[in-house]
């Protein structure tokens, strides 16, 4: 990755314990997603997975939108994993990526670890 991503969203009072992000090696397609982990930062919005029929390109991932509305992409496919965490207020750890291959347009932040901010 060519500059680090030096972004930090606060939301509220982080209200749980952090758990490790387990999206499986397959959540980027074959090709993956290349960023430098030594980067990790957090990013906080209300985690949410894709509606295929809004976007230009089918995609049925999760995402997180933050406050300000800019959306980064978190997987490619369903992550059962994130079910308890959907249509709430999230605080993830990890790092910018740029997905190789075909892409959706917008920011791929690849997770490490997860914490609850606000149950909605």
């Amino acid at each position: 990755m060519k500059t680090a991503l030096a972004l930090i969203l606060a939301v509220g009072c982080s209200t749980g314990a952090w758990h490790t992000v387990k999206l499986g090696v397959d959540r980027w397609g074959p090709l993956g997603c290349e960023g430098d982990p030594s980067a990790a930062t957090t990013i906080s919005g209300v985690l949410e997975r894709a509606d295929p029929s809004a976007l230009p390109k089918t995609f049925s991932g999760e995402r997180l939108t933050t406050a300000d509305g800019e959306r980064w992409v978190l997987s490619y496919g369903h992550s059962a994993s994130l079910d308890r965490y959907m249509g709430n207020a999230v605080m993830v750890e990890g790092f910018e990526c740029e997905k190789l291959g075909q892409a959706v347009i917008g920011r791929h932040f690849d997770a490490l670890r997860i914490r609850l901010v606000e149950d909605r």
